[in-house]
């Protein structure tokens, strides 16, 4: 029997069509948030531990689901992380832990408009086996591909990381 597969709506990836979990508020297919959750337990496995998961901006900016405050808050959020760690090479555990300042007092956080071009790179086209380096060259490019598709945001994003603030 062949398992039927079905595309992200965010992402555009073929995934399983499976029954699952997704996320509160991130977009993504079921299948896809599953492939989020096996990647999370790779990273692991390398040792690339919560704070320095790339990844975790990469999927999140990718996944916007539906206009409202917490998707619009997620999505900023992550894009100035994003833009941090791609444009001006800080590290992404200071990039983390600089976001309760980004967010403070800002509860309403304009929403973008999502890109509507195709991605190059998903969750799906990382490599599945390999080691840390590897992986994390594949997360980076990932990443810079998710950075460049928001680039009609880009000058919002980088006024909001010059303010240390969202809005």
């Amino acid at each position: 029997m062949s398992t039927a597969f079905v595309a992200c709506p965010d992402c555009g990836g073929q995934f399983p069509a499976v029954d699952g979990p997704t996320h509160a508020y991130v977009g993504g297919s079921a299948g896809c948030w599953a492939a989020f959750g096996e990647l999370g337990g790779r990273e692991l496995q390398l040792g690339i531990l919560g704070p320095d998961r790339l990844s975790v901006h990469a999927y999140m900016a990718q996944h916007p689901g539906d206009r409202g405050r917490r998707q619009a808050q997620s999505v900023g959020i992550h894009l100035m992380v994003l833009c941090a760690v791609l444009e001006r090479s800080v590290s992404v555990a200071d990039a983390v832990a600089a976001m309760p300042a980004w967010l403070d007092g800002r509860p309403d956080v304009p929403w973008l408009t999502a890109p509507t071009e195709p991605y190059a790179a998903t969750i799906q086209t990382l490599p599945a086996t390999g080691d840390r380096p590897a992986l994390e060259s594949a997360v980076r490019l990932w990443a810079e591909g998710v950075w460049t598709g928001w680039s009609a945001h880009h000058g919002t994003i980088r006024r909001w990381l010059d303010l240390g603030a969202i809005g």
